[in-house]
């Protein structure tokens, strides 16, 4: 195996399985064998991964930050509130950076 040049240089050898070797053929072999196969079963993979693991991976991950306004462009620096203080963190959607404002007090 070329553990070392892929970054496993901690993994023990356990050995060599011929049911391993066989399988990986198998699987192999199966599209080879049928060629047809190989675009229903890219396209199921794609549509499994799309509807299973794209919401979960978009879910994981909030929607909604809060950032410094110092950390911004400077028209964002010296905002005031309602109450003429200043504003110390602003909330964005990551997906389109538009800087917002939850609170009714701006």
């Amino acid at each position: 195996m070329r553990f070392k040049e892929i970054g496993y240089d901690d993994l023990n050898n356990l050995g060599k399985s011929q049911k391993a070797g066989a399988n990986a053929v198998g699987q192999t072999i199966l599209l080879k064998n049928n060629p047809k196969l190989a675009i229903p079963i890219n396209f199921g993979l794609i549509t499994l991964s799309l509807t299973i693991a794209l919401p979960l991976a978009i879910a994981a991950f909030p929607q909604k930050a809060v950032i410094d306004p110092l950390k911004l462009e400077d028209t964002f620096w010296n905002l005031k509130d309602k109450n003429g203080e200043a504003i110390r963190q602003e909330d964005f959607f990551r997906q389109i950076s538009e800087v917002i404002s939850t609170r009714s007090e701006v």
